[in-house]
């Protein structure tokens, strides 16, 4: 499990190196984010913090590769099961280029909740494929479970086992995700509740 990118952002010298050459003009914005020195809220020209996010992806792109690495020379890739997805959508300090879906980090429309996911296991997958079904992190739970063949908890289990959608990327998920946001934990504001997302096209405050 990474952290990253996570503000406040920092990097390695060998990482923001790598992204020297942002364009100039990504500093006549400013984002506001924490800061490493106060751990306040500060305004900082986007470009600069772009910098130090995309250093911070950069490290676990190279952490995840040595560990790619290392499942293949030890012969342990083909029957590894390695599986990556974000937490949340993108952050403003995130510069959204090109995104197309409503809203952000800390919102409950498609742009605080839609995020990438990639499975590697070449045992049960040996070529690239896309599937477009939506899944949910409380699915990884159900989906260990049957590979290793060990009963759930007894108690309510919101997630559903995503091994036949790995055997058969043309099935559909049709049971719909049930979220529930309470904001006012976080941000004091009312509560918000969303269900039934796989039945809708848009998400409602």
């Amino acid at each position: 499990m990474f952290g990253l990118p996570q503000e406040p952002y920092s990097g390695l010298p060998k990482g923001l190196a790598l992204y020297e050459d942002l364009p100039d003009s990504l500093n006549s914005d400013t984002v506001k984010l924490t800061s490493n020195e106060t751990v306040k809220r500060v305004s900082r020209p986007l470009g600069e913090v772009l910098k130090e996010r995309y250093s911070e992806i950069a490290a676990m792109y190279r952490a995840i590769g040595s560990m790619r690495n290392y499942l293949k020379v030890n012969g342990l890739r083909n029957n590894t099961l390695v599986l990556y997805c974000g937490d949340n959508g993108a952050p403003k300090s995130a510069n959204r280029t090109a995104i197309t879906v409503q809203d952000e980090k800390g919102s409950v429309y498609e742009g605080g909740l839609l995020v990438p996911g990639a499975i590697e296991w070449p045992a049960m997958i040996p070529q690239p494929v896309v599937n477009e079904n939506i899944a949910v992190t409380t699915d990884i739970m159900p989906t260990l479970a049957e590979l290793v063949k060990q009963p759930l908890p007894s108690r309510p289990i919101d997630g559903i086992s995503l091994l036949p959608f790995l055997k058969n990327a043309e099935l559909e998920r049709t049971a719909p995700i049930y979220l529930q946001f309470q904001p006012e934990r976080v941000f004091g504001n009312p509560l918000r509740t969303i269900s039934n997302l796989l039945c809708r096209k848009e998400l409602f405050h």
